[in-house]
This record gives C-alpha cells, sequence and structure tokens, in this order.
C-alpha cells in the first residue's frame, strides 16, 4: 500500500470531543490583525456599513473556503500534502496538488517566523508596561523605546528565544496531549482578560465617543475599497492560505458538524475584533490620538494614551500578554504542519523534528531580527529583510497557496470526486450551494485579493528604491518636476529677477503694466490658488518630465527621491502637485500647469526644448504677441513724454532689456 494511502490519524488519535476542535480554530484565527487592523477598518469604511461586508465575506467567502478545508482534513484524516496528494490521485496533475500543499506548509511556517518576532517584542513591551517604562512618557520618549528595541538586537534575540522556546515546549507534546490541552488554558485565560479590558475602557468617559465612531452606519462611506478590505480581512484572519484547518480536520471527531463549528469560530473571530475596537478606541480618543494601523498602533500609540491614563501601566500589561497568548495559540497549530510532513515523509520522530523545525524557525526569526537593526546587510533595495518577508508572505505565497488548493478543488477535481472527499453526495444540499460560491465567488475573490496585493507590494517597494530603478512608482513624475524645476534654476544667461522667481516659485501671473517691476503671490494667494487649481495630467507631468531631462543634464535615468512628510505634520511642500487623468494637453491645460508649477519656468522651458512642436509654436508665438504689445505701450509713452522719447533713442540696450523683462513676467490669459 503507498504511503499515502496510509491514514495518519487514526480514531485513537482523534480529539474526543467538539469543543477542543473548536477551541483550536478559535486559537488559530484570533491574533494581532484583530488589534492592529479590524478596528481601524470599521473606523475607516463607516462602523456598522463594514461590519456588514465583513459578514458578507464571512459567509460568501470564508465561512465556505474553511468547509472546504476542514471536510478535506476530517474525511481523508492526513496532514495538508499527503492529503491534497491523494486528492490528486482522483484527477490528473498530480503534482500540482502536492505542490500545492508544500505551498500550504511554507506559507503556515513563515507566519510562524513573523509571529515569534513580533510576539517577541509584545512579550519585551508587557514587561515595559508593567515595570511603568511608559508612565507620563511624551510622543519623543515612547518613540525612542521602539527605537531602541528594535535596534537593540540581543534583546529582541532573547525575546524571540522565550516565544519559540515556550511553542517548543508545547509542541513536543504533539497534537493530543500538547496543543488540545494548551488551548484548554490559553483561550479561557484570554476570554478573561478581554472582558477585562472592555470593562475598563467602558469606565472611560470617551467610550460613547468611541461606540459612535464604531457603529456609525453611515453607507456613503464603504467603497469598493472598504468591501475588498473586508474580504481581506476575513482571509487572512481565518488563516485560510495555510493550510491549517485541513490539519485541524485531520483530528475531528467524527461526530462534528462542520459548518456549524466552522461558522461559531468565524463569528467569535468578528466579535474579538469589535471588543478589540471597544477597548482600543476609547484609549486613543482620551488623548486624541489618530487610529492607525500595525506597529504605530500597537507599539506606539497605545502605550503613549495608557501611559498617560490612572492604572495604564497595569492595563497595558494585560493587553500584552493577551497578544502574547493569541500568538502562542496561532504559532503552535501553524507550526504543526511542517513537523507532521517531516514525520511523514521521512519517517522521523516527534522529538527529533519538532527540534529540529523550532530550531528552523529561530534561525529565521534571528535573520529578521538582524534586518531590522542593519536593513542594509540583510535586505534587497534597501527595503529591511522583515519588510520582504513579511509582504512576500502576504503578498504572494499565501493567496497563491490558497486560491491553488481552491482552483484544483472546484475546477479540476470533478464534482462527483470531490463530494465523495468530503463525505457528501452531488445532490446534498450543503454540496449544490458550497461548490458555485467557491467557483464563481471564492475563485474570482481570491484573484483580485492577489492583484490588489500585489499593487501594495509595488507601491510599499517604491519606499525603498535607490537610484535608477526598474519599477514606476507614483511620484516618480512628481520627482521629475521637482529635479526639472530646480535645474531650470541654474540656467545661464538668466537674469538675477528670473531667477528670484523661479527659486521662490512666484507666480508670474501677477504683473504691473507700464514695465513696472512684479510682485509675486502672497502666501496665502498661493494657497487659493493650489486649490482652486485642477492637478495636472500623467500627460503633462510626462511632457514637463522630458522637459527636466533634456534641460537638468539628468538623462541617465536618475530619480530623485520624493519628499518625506514630516512627522510633526509641517508640510513644507509648497510646490507640489498630484497626478491626475489621462487626458490629452491642451490649451486649458497647459494654462493649469502653468499655474501650478509656474508659469515663467514651464513656459520658456518647453519653448527652448524642442519636445513638442506645437507647444514650442504658441508659446513663441504668444511671446512676439506679448512683445509687440510691450513695444506698443512704450512707443505711445514715448509720444506723451520727451524724456521717455530720448531714453529711447539713447539706449536700445536698456530698452531691449525692458522688454524681456516685461516678456519674462506677463501672466497668460
Amino acid at each position: 500500500m503507498a504511503q499515502h494511502d496510509i491514514r495518519i490519524v487514526n480514531d485513537a488519535r482523534m480529539w474526543n470531543r467538539q469543543k477542543t476542535f473548536l477551541m483550536s480554530g478559535i486559537g488559530v484565527v484570533v491574533g494581532f490583525s484583530n488589534f492592529w487592523t479590524f478596528p481601524s477598518l470599521m473606523t475607516q469604511y463607516g462602523g456598522m456599513t463594514f461590519l456588514l461586508s465583513y459578514l458578507a465575506a464571512l459567509g460568501l467567502f470564508a465561512i465556505p473556503l474553511a468547509v472546504l478545508q476542514v471536510g478535506i482534513g476530517k474525511n481523508i484524516r492526513k496532514t495538508p500534502v499527503l492529503a491534497l496528494q491523494q486528492l490528486g490521485d482522483k484527477s490528473e496533475g498530480y503534482s500540482i496538488w502536492r505542490l500545492s500543499g508544500l505551498l500550504l506548509v511554507l506559507a503556515a511556517t513563515l507566519t510562524v517566523v513573523i509571529y515569534s518576532v513580533v510576539a517577541g517584542m509584545g512579550l519585551a513591551y508587557a514587561f515595559k508596561s508593567a515595570f511603568g517604562d511608559f508612565q507620563g512618557a511624551d510622543v519623543s520618549t515612547v518613540v525612542g523605546i521602539f527605537t531602541d528595541l528594535q535596534q537593540d538586537a540581543d534583546q529582541m534575540l532573547q525575546w524571540l528565544t522565550v516565544f519559540v522556546l515556550v511553542v517548543w515546549i508545547i509542541s513536543i507534546r504533539g497534537m493530543y496531549r500538547g496543543l488540545a490541552v494548551a488551548v484548554q488554558y490559553f483561550i479561557p485565560l484570554m476570554a478573561v482578560i478581554l472582558i477585562f479590558l472592555t470593562l475598563f475602557s467602558a469606565r472611560l468617559p470617551s467610550m460613547e465617543s468611541a461606540a459612535q465612531v464604531l457603529f456609525a452606519h453611515e453607507m456613503d462611506v464603504i467603497s469598493w475599497q472598504g468591501v475588498l478590505a473586508a474580504f481581506k480581512q476575513a482571509f487572512f484572519s481565518m488563516a485560510l492560505g495555510t493550510g491549517v484547518f485541513i490539519l485541524l480536520g485531520a483530528y475531528m471527531p467524527s461526530h462534528g458538524y462542520i459548518t456549524r463549528v466552522v461558522l461559531a469560530i468565524s463569528l467569535v473571530d468578528m466579535l474579538v475584533g469589535v471588543l478589540a475596537g471597544l477597548i482600543v478606541v476609547p484609549w486613543l480618543l482620551m488623548l486624541e490620538l489618530p487610529l492607525d494601523q500595525g506597529f504605530s498602533l500597537l507599539f506606539q500609540s497605545i502605550p503613549l494614551a495608557l501611559g498617560n491614563m490612572a492604572f495604564g501601566q497595569f492595563f497595558g500589561a494585560m493587553l500584552f500578554v493577551l497578544l502574547t497568548l493569541a500568538a502562542w495559540s496561532s504559532a503552535i497549530f501553524l507550526i504543526e504542519p511542517l513537523i507532521a510532513w517531516l514525520q511523514e515523509r521521512l519517517g522521523w520522530g516527534r522529538t527529533l523534528a519538532t527540534t529540529l523545525v523550532h530550531i528552523l524557525v529561530w534561525l529565521m526569526g534571528a535573520g529578521l531580527v538582524l534586518s531590522l537593526t542593519d536593513s542594509h546587510a540583510l535586505g534587497w533595495a534597501g527595503m529591511p529583510l522583515f519588510s520582504l518577508v513579511q509582504f512576500m508572505v502576504s503578498t504572494l505565497i499565501i493567496p497563491l497557496a490558497g486560491g491553488l488548493l481552491l482552483v484544483l478543488c472546484v475546477y479540476i477535481l470533478p464534482a462527483r470526486k470531490l463530494a465523495e472527499s468530503l463525505d457528501m453526495t452531488t445532490n446534498k444540499l450543503l454540496f449544490r450551494i458550497g461548490r458555485p460560491l467557491l467557483r464563481y465567488i471564492c475563485v474570482p475573490v481570491v484573484i483580485i485579493i492577489q492583484v490588489s496585493l500585489m499593487s501594495d507590494l509595488w507601491l510599499y517597494s517604491c519606499q525603498f528604491k535607490e537610484g535608477s530603478t526598474i519599477l514606476l512608482c507614483p511620484g516618480d513624475k512628481l520627482a521629475q518636476i521637482e529635479a526639472f524645476l530646480e535645474g531650470v534654476g541654474d540656467e545661464e544667461d538668466r537674469g538675477d529677477e528670473e531667477d528670484k522667481v523661479i527659486e521662490e516659485g512666484v507666480d508670474g501671473s501677477d504683473t504691473i503694466a507700464g514695465g513696472g517691476e512684479s510682485e509675486g503671490l502672497s502666501e496665502e494667494d498661493q494657497e487659493v490658488l493650489s486649490d482652486e487649481v485642477g492637478s495636472p495630467s500623467r500627460a503633462d507631468e510626462k511632457r514637463v518630465s522630458d522637459v527636466s531631462e533634456e534641460e537638468s543634464g539628468q538623462d541617465d535615468g536618475t530619480i530623485v527621491e520624493n519628499e518625506v512628510v514630516d512627522p510633526s505634520g509641517e508640510d513644507d511642500t509648497d510646490g507640489s502637485v498630484e497626478a491626475g487623468n489621462d487626458d490629452e494637453i491642451g490649451e486649458d491645460k497647459v494654462a493649469e500647469i502653468e499655474k501650478a508649477i509656474g508659469q515663467g519656468r514651464v513656459a520658456k522651458a518647453v519653448a527652448r526644448s524642442g519636445s513638442s512642436r506645437n507647444e514650442k509654436s504658441r508659446v513663441e508665438k504668444d511671446a512676439e504677441v506679448t512683445e509687440k504689445q510691450n513695444t506698443d505701450t512704450l512707443s505711445e509713452k514715448a509720444e506723451n513724454d520727451p524724456q521717455v522719447e530720448d531714453h529711447l533713442a539713447g539706449s536700445d540696450s536698456k530698452t531691449e532689456d525692458v522688454i524681456n523683462e516685461q516678456e519674462t513676467e506677463v501672466a497668460p490669459d
């Protein structure tokens, strides 16, 4: 009998109670994202409106996909790789089924590595908060503590070691005596801490405002971006791209009800996210802090808020203990697919396989820790290895693994054989509803999530580009425009007044007739002008960037970096413009560009560059008309004023200078 025909989970090794499966599933899905992502999404996309979108994402997408994975595990009783290999025997494409299983194992293992680093920082913050490091701290103190921890490789490695060691102690005892027993303690303790923190926040005066923000029913706020965010959150929070539900299904008791338990797990996951919002948002509103996401929320904003509240150090320690418990309960299950696969594939004992896997996880985590202290030594294109691995796992591996499994099951595997693998018949109502959902909703959603995440990775990588790059990042055109404007300021044979206009960004539209000197717009007028004038299109920016390369000599492909926003909130980018639509450039659009970034700088450069023959002829024609008007004006003055007539007769060169000066400063119609 072939190896993949032998069940690795027999009746004696199954969990006896469905409650164990339920608590294990809750331990898998509840994690950091419930606290550092879900509350922010609720406030950003309309409160109750986002919750409705999230419920739709659960019902139409997450729950059917989770039921499919649990069903495969329960009826085949194998870990992800061998379970999918057996499914592959029922259809063509055997090798790609095995590849799908290996991708699931890889995604789960790398997720544990990232969890280990972040949870190690959470452990450190639990002790820092308990010992009052954040008590009465200001912004600079909190940021300094976070930066010092990230830069202290020895301390980070110590907390990483503690976290991985606890996971090893639990894992080495196996699924039945180790993981199943651990969740019996972890989940109730997490529930107690969660309720305790909620009651503490409920007593704060900002709770009413927080509830209004979180549960506001704002239909005008919801958008396709909000709906997509709900589906993304459901996909990642339910760990649907790691294959862990196949593993849990292998240990599910025979009398367990798959759909009912999966529904309960998903609803608990959403409830924890809502309670996290009720805990975190009142804290931030007390100090009027912004509700951001990720590291900045968890390791900066929350410690800052709690450090300036009564009993803040105690509740801060409780919060980070809760997050660490959630990370442990997830890690012990996410690391199990690789351990089980090594046992099945190589015949290793439990102790050897568990120890080697945890050593591997520690070594990879240590590499991520060192990348935080020296991103140039361990990174790529200026991006730290930690950020690179995090985005590669969430952007490529997890969606690809989940999507490939889904496509193979609902498009490659025949319906009858899929039903047999799930211990169903094709006429069963659950199968008749679930398979179309998987085919026509879940598969397209996974593809859309993949494309969206690839776009996010592209945008994120633009922050770390150095010098020339093959990536065309948003803002590159803006950077080229800025470089062009700086290059124009260094041109030879430019008058002092014109240099002043270029360097200070003075708009040439405010002129004094009759050859008088021009005065620049005030700062208030420039602000009004920037608000009223539309942004130039990408076609306009393309034209200006072409001019930039020829005028400033930057023809080697070098792109100037975008300016970083000052954390203090002061905006010193008074000449910035944003990309607009792709309409063809016309007379009105040219006028908008000239008003937005300075008429004199663009008009003269376009006229000299020869990059656009039509634009050149237009500008030169305008210059000739302006010159003729100025000449006629001076001639009329000469007829009425003898001194002007004598001056013109005696100094042709000086008159020419006056005309050139007026040419520069006369604004377009």
